[in-house]
């Protein structure tokens, strides 16, 4: 006889009977899923889950009306193998769980984004490119046309006291860059400023005229005019004595020495012969010390290295004078190795650069690069620009020749030989 139907189960047996049920099957069509026959209702395209839900408890509740245990049994046995089944066949189909299809599924997007965006950004790069000859075209045109001689102004008296401001700002910032310079040991630098600011208080108080203000209406307005010319000479002095502490160094490179022999000749008038004699005079009292530092030291290691520093010395300051007043070879200043010295009038090798010292008095700047950035602030600087290449012109001094820079090199050397003696008696 059949068993009798399963009726008065609670809900909590009805609700355990459902969570047998995956939640993945619960958005499909309840009647296919719950029933032994194949009975199932035609869900419309527009169900909704909540709809859908509610009819799934509706068929619970029906099976638990009108079949038996054994019958629910069967039912569970065979709703589990279909989901087994069901789940085998995703697993051939996507290679693994929904999860992992969803993970992958995002992975996808956010390469396909990235792909974007860098295909994005070559077009960007190729239409900058496309567009690259014009921008320079512009810029080249702009620049001619910040080169080309511009009309002067008429100079009205407010323009003159503005102008002559500019000239006193000018001033008063001159010793916080030449300081700056000599902390960067750029003395070269440090002197052409110093040249500079010479030139705007020449300029505005020395031979100012209209339409700029004269010398007694530069004072009324700007009284702190009077005291630059005095600040002037104390930054002379400042920078010459950082220039020849400089050349007593014996770590510094040929570069710094040019740069600290280039600013001697400016701030003090050197001829090159002179700053030639001055760099080696400080190199042979730099010797002289060292052997008497060596006589006075017992310790046998200080006193080797001091001698072997003393017996390298010479060959580098003459290579160093061969660099800065004669040219030398490129690779070897880079390098800061030793040159053979110029002695007897002859060089081993062919000079193939300019000599450091005149390099660095002239630096190739033309007019507008001496207005734009030597007196950049200054309005109209064109007496001052005038003034500035007239000193620079006039104080670099005439080349020496290779006979004159071997015989000055052949008498210190003689010098040093007879110090060497006296220095260690």
């Amino acid at each position: 006889p059949r068993s009798r139907p399963v009726v008065g189960h609670s809900a909590a047996q009805r609700e355990t009977v459902m969570a047998e049920i995956p939640p993945g099957e619960a958005a499909l069509p309840a009647a296919s899923k719950i029933t032994i026959d194949d009975e199932s209702d035609d869900t419309e395209s527009d169900t909704t889950p909540a709809e859908i839900k509610a009819k799934i408890e509706r068929d619970v509740d029906e099976l638990f009306k009108t079949k038996t245990v054994e019958e629910m049994e069967v039912i569970e046995k065979k709703l589990r193998g279909d989901l087994e089944t069901m789940d085998a066949e995703i697993a051939r189909t996507i290679g693994g769980s929904w999860k992992d299809f969803m993970e992958n599924s995002k992975d996808i997007d956010l390469i396909t984004s990235n792909l974007q965006e860098i295909v994005d950004g070559f077009a960007v790069v190729r239409d900058t490119l496309a567009e690259l000859p014009e921008i320079i075209r512009k810029n080249n045109e702009a620049m001619e046309a910040l080169r080309a001689p511009q009309e002067p102004e008429e100079f009205t008296p407010e323009m003159a006291t503005f102008a002559a401001g500019s000239r006193l700002k000018y001033l008063v910032d001159t010793p916080e860059k030449v300081w700056g310079a000599l902390d960067e040991r750029e003395y070269a630098g440090a002197a052409m400023r110093y040249v500079a600011a010479r030139d705007c208080v020449a300029a505005c108080v020395e031979t100012s005229e209209p339409p700029h203000l004269t010398r007694d209406e530069a004072f009324k307005k700007f009284p702190a005019l009077r005291q630059q010319p005095q600040a002037l000479d104390s930054l002379r002095a400042q920078i010459a004595r950082a220039a020849r502490k400089a050349l007593e160094s014996p770590k510094q490179n040929r570069a710094t020495i040019a740069s600290a022999l280039a600013a001697s000749i400016v701030v003090e008038g050197m001829s090159a012969e002179r700053a030639l004699v001055l760099y080696l005079q400080t190199r042979r009292a730099w010797i002289r010390a060292t052997l008497r530092r060596c006589g006075g030291d017992d310790r046998v290691d200080r006193v080797a290295g001091a001698l072997a520093r003393v017996l390298a010395e010479p060959a580098r300051a003459i290579a160093a004078a061969r660099a800065c007043f004669l040219g030398g070879d490129v690779q070897a200043q880079r390098s800061g190795g030793g040159e053979s010295p110029v002695v007897g009038g002859e060089s081993p090798t062919p000079s193939d650069s300019p000599p450091l010292v005149y390099a660095r008095l002239d630096e190739g700047w033309d007019e507008t690069d001496v207005a734009n950035v030597l007196f950049a602030g200054v309005v109209d600087p064109r007496r001052e620009a005038e003034a500035w290449r007239r000193v620079v012109d006039s104080a670099k001094p005439a080349r020496l020749s290779r006979a004159r820079v071997a015989a000055l090199c052949e008498e210190w050397l003689a010098g040093v030989a007879s110090d060497a003696p006296v220095a260690t008696a």
